[in-house]
């Protein structure tokens, strides 16, 4: 629901003397998401997918988390495991 409600065409914002403010939103690229848990792991792939972005998932159980997804033929890539920075 989140990712549908997103508005991906121009937003007119307010400004402060008249001029023309404008806010647009455009794919990314590649999105690395990192969870932390897999509710938070799927709802942030989802959100990217939705964006028109390639995701890279990294989280313990990322796979299992997202196995609906992979199947899918998505651009996404899921990782188990947890980034050491």
């Amino acid at each position: 629901a989140a990712a549908a409600s997103l508005d991906f065409g121009q937003v007119d914002l307010p400004g402060p003397t008249g001029e023309a403010n404008t806010l647009s939103l455009a794919p990314r690229g590649r999105v690395l998401c990192l969870g932390p848990d897999a509710e938070t792991l799927l709802a942030q792939t989802i959100q990217a997918l939705a964006a028109g972005n390639a995701v890279l998932a990294v989280a313990p159980g990322a796979p299992a988390a997202l196995s609906a997804l992979t199947s899918k033929g998505l651009p996404l890539a899921a990782i188990d495991g947890r980034p050491d920075p």
